[in-house]
C-alpha cells in the first residue's frame, strides 16, 4: 500500500475513534441527566437501589405525595432498605392521603381495617376508602362496600349484645326482688311477713317476672297478706301462664274448672291443663287424664286418659296410681290386668290414698290380681275406714266374723303403726288442686 493510502486509512481510523468517543460522552450525559431528573417529585422514582431510599425519603420529607406513598409501601413491606414498620408506613400514607392521593387513602384504609398494633378501626378505614373511591379507585370502591357491611354487622351485633346485657341485668335485679319476697314468706325466726312478700312480688310481677306473677296469684287465692280475690289471681296466673310457667297454667285451669274469678269453662281448662301436662307438670298430667276420662271440656278418650294417668303415676302421684288401678282392673283404655291393677293400688295405698286402700281390701277379699287374704283385706279396709270411708267400714264389719281375735288384734296394731310413705317431691311451688270426678273400683257386696 502506498504512503498516500496509508495516510487516508489513518485519518479514517482517527475519525472513527473520535465518533466512538463522542457517542460514549453523549450516552453518559443522557444517563446523568435522567438521574438528575428522577429526583423531581413529578418523575418516576428509582425503587431498586439503596441510594434511592435516601432520595425518596428526602422527597417525602419535602412533601412529595408520590414519595410519601413509596415510603409507606417500602415500610409496609420492608423493601429497598426499609425496616418493616406498619405504624410509620401509616403515617406516610396519611400525609399523602391528606394531599389527595387516592392510593395513599386506599392503603391507609387497608391498614385501619386490618389493624394497627392488633387494633382495627373500621370507621376510619371506611372514611379513607370512601375518599379514594370518590376518585374512582376501583379497589377502594370494593373495599367501601365490604367495610360498610362489616360495620353494619358489627353495630347490629353490638346493639344485640347491649340489649342482652340489659336483659341479664334486669333479670338479676328482678330475681333479687323476687327472692326478697320468698325470704319474707319464710320470715325471720319462722315468722312470715306477708305484707313485705306481697310488695316484693307485686314489684317483680309488674315488671314481667313470671315466678312473681305466679306467687302473687297464689297470695290472692290464699288471702295471705291481702284480701282474697280470685279475679285478681286469675289475671296474674294468666300473665305467668302465657310466659310458659306450667304451675301457672295448671292453676289457671283450676280456676276455669271451679268458676272462681272467671266463668266456668271446661274447654279453656282442658287447653291450659294440657299445656302444663305437656311440660311435665304432674298434677296437670293427672287432671288432664281425669278430664279425658270424663269427657269434660274435651272429647272423652279412655286410651289417652290411661296414658296420662300412667305418666303421673310413674312419678309418684298417688291419685293417678289409684286411677291406674281402676283402669287396669276394669279394662278402660286397654285390656283388663288385675295383677297390674293390684301393684298400682298397692303403691297408692302405701302413700295413704283412701280409695286405693279401699280397693286393696276388695282385691285381697276376692283374690283379684293377688292371692286371697282376709287378714290383709281387713287391714286395708280398716285403714280406709280410719280416714272416714263408710263403705270400707262396712266391708271390715263383714270380714270380722271370718277372722280370729288374734288376727283382728294384729291388724289393728298395724293400723296404729301405719305411716304413709310419700313418693312425690313436695318442694315444688304450691299449686291449687283441680277438683276431679270420682273414679273407683267395684265395691264388695254387703251380703
Amino acid at each position: 500500500m502506498s504512503g498516500k493510502w496509508q495516510k487516508k486509512v489513518l485519518v479514517a481510523l482517527v475519525a472513527l475513534l473520535i465518533l466512538i468517543n463522542l457517542a460514549i460522552i453523549w450516552r453518559v450525559f443522557v444517563h446523568r441527566e435522567a438521574a438528575t431528573s428522577s429526583a423531581s417529585p413529578n418523575k418516576p422514582i428509582p425503587t431498586n437501589t439503596v441510594e434511592s431510599f435516601a432520595t425518596v425519603l428526602a422527597a417525602a420529607q419535602q412533601g412529595d405525595a408520590q414519595a410519601q406513598v413509596k415510603m409507606g409501601q417500602w415500610l409496609l413491606t420492608g423493601r429497598n432498605g426499609a425496616t418493616n414498620d406498619t405504624v410509620q408506613a401509616l403515617k406516610w400514607f396519611q400525609r399523602a392521603a391528606d394531599q389527595g392521593s387516592a392510593e395513599a387513602q386506599y392503603q391507609a384504609g387497608l391498614i385501619f381495617q386490618q389493624g394497627v398494633a392488633g387494633v382495627s378501626n373500621l370507621d376510619l378505614a371506611l372514611q379513607y376508602q370512601q375518599k379514594a373511591a370518590a376518585q374512582n379507585h376501583t379497589n377502594a370502591q370494593q373495599k367501601t362496600n365490604e367495610i360498610a357491611f362489616l360495620l353494619e354487622t358489627a353495630r347490629t351485633f353490638q346493639a344485640k349484645a347491649a340489649e342482652e346485657a340489659k336483659k341479664v341485668a334486669d333479670q338479676a335485679r328482678l330475681t333479687a326482688i323476687y327472692q326478697r319476697g320468698l325470704d319474707a314468706i319464710i320470715g325471720k325466726n319462722g315468722k312470715a311477713n306477708y305484707t313485705e312478700a306481697l310488695n316484693a312480688f307485686k314489684e317483680a310481677a309488674q315488671a314481667g317476672y313470671g315466678e312473681a306473677q305466679l306467687n302473687l296469684g297464689l297470695m290472692y287465692v290464699s288471702g295471705q297478706g291481702v284480701e282474697k280475690n280470685y279475679s285478681e289471681a286469675r289475671q296474674w296466673f294468666e300473665k305467668a301462664a302465657e310466659q310458659g310457667l306450667s304451675d301457672a297454667q295448671f292453676n289457671l285451669a283450676v280456676l276455669y274448672v271451679t268458676g272462681r274469678g272467671v266463668e266456668r269453662d271446661y274447654a279453656k281448662a282442658a287447653a291450659w291443663v294440657r299445656k302444663a301436662a305437656e311440660q311435665g307438670q304432674t298434677d296437670a298430667q293427672y287432671n288432664l287424664a281425669v278430664l279425658l276420662a270424663s269427657g269434660q271440656g274435651v272429647e272423652q278418650n279412655d286410651a289417652e286418659a290411661l296414658s296420662w294417668f300412667r305418666k303421673a303415676a310413674e312419678k309418684g302421684h298417688a291419685a293417678a296410681q289409684s286411677n291406674m288401678g281402676v283402669f287396669r282392673i276394669q279394662g278402660k283404655g286397654g285390656d283388663k290386668n288385675p295383677e297390674e291393677a293390684f301393684k298400682w293400688f298397692q303403691r297408692a295405698a302405701a302413700q295413704g290414698n283412701v280409695t286405693a286402700q279401699f280397693n286393696l281390701g276388695i282385691m285381697y277379699y276376692k283374690g283379684q290380681g293377688v292371692a286371697k287374704d282376709l287378714a290383709e283385706s281387713f287391714f286395708w279396709s280398716s285403714l280406709a275406714a280410719t280416714q272416714g270411708d263408710q263403705e270400707a267400714a262396712a266391708n271390715r264389719k263383714l270380714i270380722t266374723s271370718e277372722l280370729s281375735a288374734a288376727q283382728i288384734a294384729a291388724a289393728f296394731k298395724r293400723v296404729a303403726a301405719f305411716e304413709p310413705r310419700r313418693e312425690t317431691d313436695s318442694s315444688h311451688a304450691p299449686t291449687l288442686k283441680l277438683e276431679a270426678p270420682s273414679l273407683s273400683a267395684p265395691k264388695l257386696d254387703d251380703k
